[in-house]
């Protein structure tokens, strides 16, 4: 449980990171990577949904696979909410 939640910290700390990066850069910047970026989100939610249909195959590791992808959802989720809370807190108000 441990090895879990510490693998969790890396996820969150590359979302906060790109949360900042984003906020530093130009609309402009951001329209161009998240065109240029979401093929590849594609392309890993496709990797990933054929790795999670091969562990189905062993029926006995489905609770225990599907209460791994709650606690990290729900915990990336948590973190990411505080982090934008955070920033959102501490930086100034965008004029538009």
């Amino acid at each position: 449980m441990t090895s879990l939640l510490l693998s969790l910290f890396p996820i969150a700390a590359w979302l906060l990171a790109g949360y900042i990066v984003g906020y530093l850069l130009s609309p402009r910047t951001v329209s161009l990577l998240s065109r240029a970026i979401t093929p590849f989100v594609w392309i890993m939610l496709f990797a990933i949904g054929y790795r999670f249909g091969q562990q189905l195959s062993v029926m006995h590791q489905v609770l225990l696979i599907l209460q791994t992808a709650v606690l990290y959802s729900v915990g990336i989720t948590l973190l990411c909410s505080l982090a934008l809370l955070v920033l959102f807190r501490l930086a100034p108000a965008y004029k538009r």
